[in-house]
């Protein structure tokens, strides 16, 4: 046992080389798949030293003549004390947005084989987005999810160094940190507002201070808030960098790759492949599902698309000096200055209009209003670009992250509304944890409050799937979504006991900020989910053998299937409706 702790000149105390000596030689007389493995029991030991642990794993093969000799290139995987194979270190991840790309390269270094499809990144959300990492301008409540916000908001500029040092020189562009001011109107919702004091610094300024600090802000202005902490970045720099960063690693980026539906056995335990559009199948080992707002055709979860116009301004003049210093946060739009000179507006919030993207002359008009009655200057501009984009959202306005809670080697990173770039990285690291088997008891506990099925009493696997509550959805940017326990709503739960969902509509509630109204969208989301949750319940009571979901919605699969007549079944879908 002497001889197997030195490794590199270090010696082990006794203690440790007799633990370590116990370790190396018990596989010798226990079963080749028991937990007592040379590297299972290692990694139960927190106290022995990363070197012991390699000195006894580079060993392996010659203590253990050809007994346990692939130790030596296996890992644990320390949430079921189980050895990984390298073929079982492989992750499929589906989404090219800078969510998908982020969980890609998060894995990727940490030696993982990483395949990511996509359908076409410029669909991306990620470049419609402001970019904007601003959890106390957004005046998100306390709760798990600002708490999330604000680490993201901290680890994001060491993230985003990393991404560019291995881009190969391609640049992400910069943070900018000139902080936000938010100003306010008589009456409105952030002249009402009280941060939270442990979300950062934030300073209440009157008229003529913001104004100080912004000259071209409007004379109606009657104060606001400076938020020094708050930052951003260009989405349309950082996308390219981090596309480059994750080839340069190594993932293998498969792009015009439409995923259409999950492929399970076992009695719905896994999912053994993904099934393209195209008839064919691609097999799973770890699958994390990243497809923003197409989330819901590839998984029983709420998850709806809200569109969300913008546009760039250009001065008027070949002066490219900024007219702003800072991002301003307005309650009805917000003016994102670029290096370049252009001011981008945004962003409205149309939660009917499902997968549409285009631009209309009511949005435009809606941002320009706001826009110029907040920075008069900018009526004198040029109209560059309007698009618009599709933000993924859940009844409560949180992400889904961790394991699915339908199948155990499916894991969610989506869901993340209005703060998808600032949320990537940190929802990388975490999903990436979950995958691997290592996440913290805090970072545990905290994926627990963006559960995919925290929705549900008891959880996706709860034989009694009663409903929580009604959510009420509100549109409005500066509020999570308040749980209705009204008695109505408990009446509605009570009225379903066996987990029916009849009661789990996610009712909508009409903003002044939405350019159009929120309602109805929640009947939809509750029938197709109160079918799958039915479907689920025979998976797992071993009433179908394979399933396949697709399009939203469970069916029966047959291995065998013939891949001409599935591709004829796939849905026909438009450029903008895949993931």
């Amino acid at each position: 046992s002497r001889r197997l702790c030195e490794h590199d000149g270090m010696k082990a105390p006794l203690l440790l080389q007799l633990f370590v000596g116990a370790a190396a030689w018990r596989p010798l007389v226990m079963p080749r798949h028991s937990s007592y493995s040379t590297a299972a029991s290692l990694s139960l030991q927190p106290q022995v030293q990363p070197q012991v642990q390699a000195a006894v794993l580079s060993r392996s093969r010659y203590l253990h003549r050809g007994v346990d000799a692939r130790m030596a290139t296996e890992q644990v995987h320390p949430s079921r004390g189980a050895v990984l194979t390298p073929a079982e270190r492989s992750a499929l991840v589906v989404g090219g947005g800078v969510a998908g790309l982020s969980v890609a390269l998060e894995l990727r270094t940490r030696g993982w084989e990483v395949t990511l499809l996509s359908r076409q990144s410029s669909e991306s959300a990620t470049l419609a987005a402001g970019g904007m990492l601003a959890p106390q301008a957004e005046r998100l409540s306390p709760g798990p999810l600002l708490d999330l916000c604000l680490r993201a908001r901290e680890e994001f500029a060491p993230w985003l160094r990393s991404v560019e040092a291995r881009a190969g020189g391609v640049n992400t562009g910069p943070v900018a940190r000139g902080g936000f001011v938010s100003p306010a109107f008589d009456g409105d919702a952030v002249a009402r507002w009280q941060p939270p004091m442990h979300a950062g610094p934030a300073t209440w300024l009157g008229g003529d201070e913001m104004r100080h600090l912004e000259p071209a802000l409007s004379d109606d202005i009657c104060g606001g808030w400076w938020y020094p902490s708050e930052a951003s970045v260009d989405p349309r720099l950082l996308m390219p960098a981090l596309t480059a960063a994750c080839k340069a690693e190594g993932v293998n980026m498969v792009e015009g790759c439409e995923v259409v539906g999950l492929q399970a056995e076992n009695g719905g335990v896994a999912v053994r492949a993904v099934r393209l559009a195209d008839g064919t199948e691609r097999p799973v080992s770890q699958l994390v599902l990243c497809a923003g707002s197409w989330l819901r055709k590839l998984l029983p979860v709420p998850c709806v698309p809200i569109k969300g116009q913008m546009l760039s301004l250009s001065p008027p003049t070949e002066d490219h000096s900024p007219a702003l210093m800072r991002t301003v946060f307005a309650e009805r739009c917000y003016l994102i200055p670029r290096q370049d000179g252009r001011i981008v507006v945004g962003a409205t919030e149309e939660p009917d209009e499902g997968f549409s993207t285009r631009s209309t002359a009511g949005g435009v008009h809606t941002l320009l209003s706001a826009a110029i009655s907040t920075m008069p200057s900018l009526s004198t501009y040029t109209l560059d670009e309007v698009w618009a984009g599709l933000r993924p959202t859940t009844p409560d306005l949180m992400p889904l992250l961790g394991p699915s809670g339908s199948w155990r080697n499916v894991h969610v990173a989506g869901g993340y509304h209005r703060n998808g770039i600032l949320l990537s990285p940190v929802c990388a690291r975490l999903v990436a944890d979950g995958v691997e088997g290592t996440l913290s008891e805090n970072d545990e506990a905290l994926l627990k409050q963006f559960a995919c099925d925290r929705f549900y009493q008891g959880g996706a696997s709860s034989r009694q799937r009663a409903p929580t509550a009604a959510y009420t959805f509100s549109t409005v940017p500066s509020a999570t979504a308040q749980l209705d326990t009204s008695s109505e709503s408990a009446r509605a739960s009570a009225e379903h006991p066996d987990g029916d969902l009849g009661g789990d509509s996610f009712h909508t509630a009409p903003s002044p900020n939405a350019p159009v109204s929120s309602s109805g969208f929640g009947e939809t989301i509750s029938q197709s989910m109160r079918a799958n949750r039915k479907f689920i319940d025979r998976l797992e009571a071993g009433d179908v053998a394979e399933a396949e979901f697709r399009d939203g919605t469970f069916e029966e699969a047959s291995r065998d299937a013939d891949p001409a007549q599935s591709a004829q079944h796939a849905p026909a879908q438009s450029a903008q409706h895949a993931p």
